[in-house]
């Protein structure tokens, strides 16, 4: 009895998982379907099976998926001289979600874009050679802001920090969440981060916790934070941080939830790592118990202790010693 062999251009075609629907954080939050879901491909009206070389070699068009059972589009790509390269399209339920541009060597490249399946814009941004560069935008489900991005260098590395900027919303409240400055205005027209940032005057900006209560206020000259407050959730300073010696230093100041000073630092920020200067602690009372100065001449962001003094809780200076780097120790006073 012979074996009938199946004729690949069929109806009847291999199980394909469909894992690309499920790529990408904002795609993840849209209901997944299975992953063994059945594809039927057409190239100009006519069956394809994708899995095929000899089928889609030479090629250039568009090739159509949908799902089998359903008849909704899930897939639609680009194929030049045979090969998947230009435009690439993904559907839920029909709807389009993500569209990209694909290019020979595999990364993508130019406007990416990303939809729910009622056809709100929730992200977009643009590729460079695989990588997300300049302004990226997303957008919460109802349409509302969600961040503003702009992204320089490699978004793993140090150019990313230090030469971009963002701004991030709460969810229904609309309150800015998070700010970050970068070297010069960057996120206009979408939002003003000239003056958020106090590029042409001194500024001071609130940003919230997700309860709508002021999380920390920044008063910012030429995108750089001179002086912020950092607050409990019950509206107590929980960190003041302000720079000092025309923004050379930098004093960070610790206070308790319940109130009252209980550590502060001391930093030399005029070059990188910072180094630390001095720390202190202090008592509920208020009172001074422990301080240690540090030196300047070290590689490391911890520096080395050059003096040390400490207080007991009543403010009585119980030593103070200079420090070596071989562990010994000379005593100022007792």
């Amino acid at each position: 009895m012979k074996t009938k062999k199946m004729n690949p251009t069929n109806s009847t075609f291999r199980r394909q998982p469909t894992a690309w629907a499920c790529s990408g954080a904002l795609l993840l939050a849209l209901a997944c379907p299975s992953a063994y879901a059945v594809q039927d491909c057409e190239f100009k009206g006519q069956h394809i099976n994708t899995s095929y070389g000899s089928q889609t070699a030479g090629k250039t068009g568009m090739v159509l998926c949908k799902d089998r059972d359903s008849g909704k589009t899930e897939r639609e790509y680009e194929l030049r001289d045979g090969k998947s390269i230009g435009l690439s399209r993904y559907f839920r339920d029909g709807k389009r979600v993500k569209e990209f541009t694909v290019t020979a060597n595999g990364p993508h490249e130019g406007l990416e874009r990303e939809w729910t399946v009622n056809g709100q814009l929730v992200q977009e941004f643009t590729n460079v050679n695989g990588h997300i560069r300049g302004l990226r935008r997303q957008w919460f489900d109802d349409g509302r802001p969600r961040k503003v991005e702009w992204v320089a260098g490699n978004e793993s590395g140090s150019d990313r920090d230090s030469d971009s900027a963002a701004v991030e919303y709460h969810a229904g409240s609309g309150q800015l969440a998070t700010l970050r400055c970068g070297p010069k205005p960057l996120l206009a027209p979408h939002v003003d981060d000239a003056k958020l940032c106090g590029f042409n005057a001194p500024s001071t900006v609130n940003t919230y916790s997700y309860k709508g209560e002021v999380r920390k206020t920044s008063v910012l000259v030429a995108g750089v934070e001179q002086k912020a407050t950092t607050f409990f959730g019950m509206g107590q300073p929980e960190l003041e941080e302000e720079l000092l010696q025309q923004g050379t230093q930098k004093r960070e100041t610790y206070y308790a939830a319940e109130g009252g000073k209980r550590r502060e630092k001391l930093w030399d920020v005029s070059g990188r790592p910072a180094l630390l200067l001095r720390e202190a602690e202090f008592h509920a009372s208020g009172t001074l118990i422990a301080e240690r100065n540090y030196q300047l001449v070290v590689a490391d962001a911890n520096g080395k202790i050059a003096r040390q003094k400490v207080w007991d809780e009543s403010g009585k200076l119980v030593s103070d010693d200079e420090l070596f780097e071989d562990g010994s120790r000379k005593a100022y006073s007792r």
